[in-house]
């Protein structure tokens, strides 16, 4: 089939919405990361994927009810989501509609040139979750380090304590304990001299 055979059975329309079409830009290649560093001429190209694929196209609608045809193509144009682009030389694509610009002239009467970018859609693919094994033994490994570390530094900080430190401690611990409960047998004591002195005089 000759390409004019291809063109002639292929008119150009979006989600239905037909145009005549005048001619057609399309852009490819990779997305790139571009690494430059000191003393090296030559730069490191990190290769990120394939680009997304762009077509242009500048069209046209004709005829008696070309305002009917340019409302339909740019109300198609206006929708969201993605939509299907019957393209004359790249056939059928799954696209968003990025822009579409109408230019109207006077001297072309009943006609209305348009300019449309589309962008070429897939589905949304997000990363996998991948457990990071190495990490969780690495951490769990730690934790029982640190665990036995503290448990044999409150075991060495009291079996190395000398034995008059000790007694020491615990006769602060007791002389503490005693001078709470004096506390409290003077607290009562005075208590109970303020209610017999109420007694006394008749309160």
């Amino acid at each position: 089939m000759s390409w004019r055979e291809t063109l002639s059975g292929r008119p150009a329309s979006y989600r239905g919405a037909g145009f005549f079409v005048g001619a057609t830009e399309s852009a490819f290649g990779r997305r790139t990361a571009n690494h430059e560093f000191p003393g090296q001429d030559k730069p490191y190209i990190e290769d990120l994927g394939r680009k997304a694929r762009a077509f242009t196209v500048r069209g046209y609608v004709i005829g008696d009810n070309y305002l009917t045809s340019k409302d339909a193509l740019t109300a198609q144009c206006e929708k969201p989501g993605v939509g299907l682009l019957v393209h004359p030389y790249q056939g059928l694509l799954e696209v968003n509609c990025q822009r579409i610009q109408w230019r109207d002239n006077v001297r072309e009467g009943g006609m209305a040139r348009c300019e449309i970018t589309f962008i070429e859609t897939g589905e949304l693919v997000l990363p996998a979750e991948v457990t990071d094994t190495s990490g969780e033994v690495e951490a769990k490994k730690i934790s029982a380090l640190q665990a036995l570390s503290d448990g044999f530094l409150r075991a060495y900080s009291i079996a190395n304590k000398p034995a008059a430190i000790l007694d020491s401690a615990t006769r602060t611990i007791d002389s503490a304990f005693a001078a709470i409960d004096t506390s409290r047998k003077i607290v009562g004591t005075v208590a109970g001299f303020q209610r017999s002195l109420a007694s006394a005089i008749g309160r």
